[in-house]
């Protein structure tokens, strides 16, 4: 399976960790209980979904999709396979950085993206997607 989304549902409250707009500002927020402390929105899991796309080397035209609620589900399902199929790269401070939805260190996924002070894994943006596209409870 490559989506996480057992860990994640929609957040009522809170501001986004990668760009700080709060649930009034955008379409949906993301985390992961029981707290959720760490939110995505919609808007920078787009951005997420479009750097993940240029890392996999599937074309995407990024201006397309302002919010993760667009973003075509062929597409993300061919970058997350993409992905999936690459091991994960080895680097000297990877105990440094994970993921901070589902805490998985970066030695264990295929890509993670990087906001002020937090990371979400590729698996989490799939997961997280899907939710804010309705396609999870």
């Amino acid at each position: 399976m490559l989506r996480d989304e057992s860990k994640l549902q929609l957040a009522t409250e809170g501001t986004c960790a990668f760009c700080g707009k709060t649930r009034r500002e955008v379409r949906a927020l993301v985390g992961a209980p029981p707290a959720a402390t760490v939110v995505i929105c919609d808007e920078c899991l787009a951005l997420c979904c479009s750097i993940l796309a240029e890392q996999a080397g599937v074309p995407h035209d990024a201006a397309r999709n302002e919010s993760a609620a667009d973003f075509p589900n062929e597409k993300l399902d061919a970058i997350l396979a993409t992905l999936a199929q690459r091991p994960p790269t080895k680097h000297p401070h990877d105990d440094r950085y994970r993921c901070s939805f589902c805490q998985r260190p970066r030695r264990e996924v295929p890509a993670l993206v990087a906001g002020p002070g937090v990371f979400i894994c590729d698996s989490c943006v799939g997961g997280a997607v899907a939710i804010v596209q309705g396609r999870r409870a």
